[in-house]
């Protein structure tokens, strides 16, 4: 095997020809962005991992809900403990939503969760959407706790109202958010997130 000598000028592109190394063997999870560019690795070099991911977090707003909110009807109503706004910084950025807590349903035997919760956003005072909707049923076993989240892409920039609803889904029965019930003294969240490109 014959001995390669590195010039004093370092190892040109002449020295070792492209084809002589493939993409996946210099590719974007062993540099950061900015370390390589286009004036000493082509385009074809980088693979697109580089430039991929979520984006970058833009803000955050969360609320928290310790008291119980209950309803038997069978109609939507809000859970006022919950509304929030969250001030958009981005348009076309995405807004991600996630509410949790524990959950109970007064009636109907042990373990039944029978209630319907959502969650809707209005953008500066726009078309009021339903972003997140589930209907906890016997089958559905959510043990108590309740985790739902969801993203859209924002439209305009500033006010962004997020409201939070539920509904019994068992006419005559009392159903919670948060409870109390299995899991003593949980606490509610309904976290907004914002991710720019």
């Amino acid at each position: 095997m014959s001995k390669t000598t590195i010039p004093t000028g370092g190892i040109t592109a002449d020295a070792i020809n492209g084809t002589l190394i493939a993409d996946d063997a210099i590719n974007s999870e062993h540099y950061t962005d900015g370390s390589i560019d286009t004036a000493h690795i082509g385009d074809s070099q980088v693979t697109s991992a580089k430039t991929s991911g979520v984006g970058k977090a833009l803000g955050i707003t969360t609320t928290t809900v310790i008291s119980q909110n209950t309803t038997n009807s069978t109609s939507f109503s809000q859970i006022t403990a919950f509304n929030t706004s969250y001030n958009v910084q981005a348009s076309g950025s995405t807004i991600h939503i996630r509410l949790c807590g524990s959950i109970r349903n007064d009636g109907g035997g042990s373990g039944s969760r029978r209630q319907t919760i959502k969650i809707n956003f209005e953008q500066n005072g726009g078309t009021d959407t339903t972003l997140i909707q589930r209907d906890l049923g016997n089958g559905q076993d959510e043990d108590g706790y309740i985790n739902l989240e969801g993203t859209f892409t924002s439209n305009t920039t500033g006010s962004c109202a997020v409201t939070v609803f539920h509904k019994s889904n068992n006419s005559g029965d009392t159903v919670r958010l948060v409870s109390e019930f299995g899991i003593s003294g949980q606490t509610g969240f309904l976290t907004v997130s914002e991710y720019g490109a």
